[in-house]
C-alpha cells in the first residue's frame, strides 16, 4: 500500500524564509478573509499567530498562506495584486 502526501508549506516556514515577513499574505479558513502577517493577532500565550479578524486558533490549523488552496479553486485570486486587508474569499464557503 502506498500513500501520497501533499506537503503544504507551513506559515512558520514562509515567514521565517521571507525577506519581508510582515508583507506576506495569509488567509483564515474560518472567517475566510485575507490579511498580511503584520496584522496577526497576539494569542493568549503571547504568540503573534491569530487571525486579524476572528478568534480562531492560528498557524496551520486555521491560518494558511494566501495561495494554499489556489490550485483547487478557479475563483481563488491568481496573484496578491488584487488582495486587500479583509477581502473575503470570493467563492462558496469552504466550511459550508
Amino acid at each position: 500500500m502506498s500513500f501520497e502526501m501533499e506537503v503544504i508549506d507551513s506559515v512558520h516556514v514562509t515567514l521565517a524564509n521571507s525577506d519581508h515577513p510582515q508583507d506576506e499574505w495569509l488567509w483564515c479558513i474560518f472567517c475566510e478573509r485575507f490579511f498580511q502577517a503584520r496584522d496577526l493577532r497576539v494569542d493568549y500565550l503571547g504568540n503573534r499567530q491569530g487571525c486579524a479578524f476572528c478568534g480562531c486558533a492560528g498557524f496551520d490549523c486555521a491560518i494558511f498562506r494566501w495561495d494554499t488552496f489556489r490550485d483547487d479553486d478557479p475563483e481563488w485570486p491568481a496573484t496578491t495584486a488584487g488582495l486587500h486587508r479583509g477581502l473575503r474569499y470570493p467563492g462558496p464557503g469552504l466550511c459550508d
